[in-house]
């Protein structure tokens, strides 16, 4: 029985030992790396200073690529170790192994590249013995709408031999804007089309990889006004139909900051009022719906609407009237049936509601087709408005890509 009674309280004993050396392995927390700089190795240098940021790093901690051991040149704190490379370890491109050991066997790795020296990426001396470096790409985010935009690249390190590549296609630079933190270059067209693009910029020869620039679809917006009628109100205010498409029911309608009183909401049409007492001159009168999205269009209050309201013997009708094609690149045709002969007045305005082209027309009754050059004018969305000498006015959206 003594002997029973040994051999439990041993086994016993010999759990709880178990347990306490488990436990003591488990609350061991190992060394992490957030980013090494630079990130990428290259072929063909002497020698190369890597900067490794993370934490929980030991002093005393080794570094080895590729299972060699690295030359540390100094650790700050548990965080940021700078070691060296011996051009003998990056002699091939290759995806090497990076690795952080603790004096306590606790290690972390990480895959880094050996890139060509074709490639020197950011950072890196190159072979003209300069420095150049790549902060920003501005935009690096845009929308692929097929129009000709500008790239700003801040660094440092660039000259008059600065080039810059939008993938594998060179890109003009404006040399008025170059200097030695930020060269601007020229985008085409048709090169603004969904997808995600290397910046490189090479000084003598010698590439640096710059930031990355996604350019996103172009999505057309669901919600937007195509007329509001009357055209013009007085100060004593009046009611309002607004024509559109995408109007939640819970939309909200502001002329400037004023909030309307809204009758009767469609997906499509809008009845609101507005009060008496707004001075004389231009507002925004925008739609919002509860998901943040928001149409807008001038409007104006003005003492000389009855002439503007006019529409008694319109010489158009809007199911008779067409844009295309819309989006458009370079030309906008409109199309319409006039009914008699008519003085028809083009105006195609921003979104701050300023005039960029206008056109009058003489017309005969019958069929009426024009064509309008929107090459030179940005991309974005803008307004036609069209007049007759009566008054009458047909408004559209148009987008320019």
């Amino acid at each position: 029985m003594r002997y029973s009674a040994l051999v439990l309280v041993l086994v016993v004993l010999g759990f709880v030992r178990l347990s306490a050396q488990s436990t003591t392995t488990a609350t061991i927390q190992r060394p992490y790396i957030t980013e090494t700089s630079p990130r990428n190795l290259v072929t063909g240098v002497d020698s190369t200073i890597l900067t490794i940021r993370g934490g929980r790093f030991q002093q005393g901690a080794t570094v080895l690529l590729n299972g060699r051991n690295l030359r540390t040149l100094r650790q700050e704190g548990d965080s940021v170790i700078v070691a060296v490379i011996g051009g003998e370890l990056t002699i091939t491109p290759d995806i090497a192994t990076l690795m952080v050991e603790n004096p306590n066997f606790t290690r972390i790795g990480q895959r880094i590249a050996i890139i060509a020296s074709s490639q020197v990426p950011c950072g890196i001396v190159n072979r003209s013995m300069s420095v150049i470096t790549v902060l920003v790409a501005n935009p690096s985010v845009t929308t692929g709408i097929m129009s000709a935009f500008s790239l700003r690249v801040e660094g440092s390190g660039f000259t008059a031999n600065t080039r810059v590549f939008w993938g594998t296609r060179e890109l003009a630079i404006n040399p008025q804007t170059t200097s030695a933190t930020s060269v601007t270059a020229l985008v085409p067209a048709e090169l603004n089309i969904p997808g995600t693009y290397t910046i490189s910029v090479i000084e003598r020869d010698a590439p640096c990889l710059a930031t990355l620039v996604t350019v996103n679809p172009y999505i057309e917006p669901t919600l937007w006004i195509t007329r509001v009628f009357p055209f013009s109100l007085p100060p004593t205010g009046g009611r309002l139909t607004i024509s559109g498409n995408g109007f939640s029911t819970r939309a909200t309608v502001q002329l400037g900051q004023t909030t309307l009183a809204t009758i009767s909401i469609s997906t499509n049409q809008i009845l609101a009022v507005v009060p008496s007492g707004i001075g004389v001159g231009v507002y925004n009168l925008s739609v919002k719906n509860p998901d943040g999205s928001i149409a807008w269009q001038a409007y104006q209050i003005s003492y000389q609407h009855s002439v503007l309201n006019h529409v008694a013997d319109s010489p158009f009708l809007n199911q008779a009237t067409t844009l295309s094609p819309n989006p458009a690149q370079t030309t906008l045709t409109f199309t319409t049936t006039l009914d008699r002969a008519s003085n028809l007045t083009l105006t195609l305005r921003n979104t701050l509601g300023a005039s960029v082209l206008t056109e009058q027309h003489t017309t005969a009754a019958g069929r009426f087709s024009v064509a309008l050059d929107i090459s030179t004018l940005a991309s974005g969305v803008y307004l036609l408005e069209t007049r007759d000498d009566a008054g009458s006015r047909w408004v559209q959206k148009v987008v320019k890509y």
